[in-house]
């Protein structure tokens, strides 16, 4: 999955909020761990990321021919 907001509802929380409330579901269906990736100067997907208890767990090269951070979250990282 992937998903952008327009600049204007950046700062408003929206992509904390949704991601959230997808992550709470996703570890209702037997899932054990998300994984997210972003550019390397990509700073809000970065704060994103940590603002839902993601954890950086390294860099990849792995996805789209491009240089990317990971992060991982498991249940009990959940904020």
């Amino acid at each position: 999955m992937t998903w952008q907001l327009a600049p204007e509802a950046w700062g408003q929380g929206y992509a904390t909020e949704a991601g959230l409330i997808l992550l709470r579901w996703v570890f209702t269906q037997d899932i054990e761990e998300v994984f997210a990736v972003a550019r390397p100067k990509n700073d809000r997907a970065h704060a994103v990321a940590k603002r839902l208890g993601m954890r950086w767990v390294g860099e990849t090269t792995k996805y789209y021919d491009l240089n990317l951070q990971v992060y991982r979250i498991r249940p009990a990282d959940l904020p």
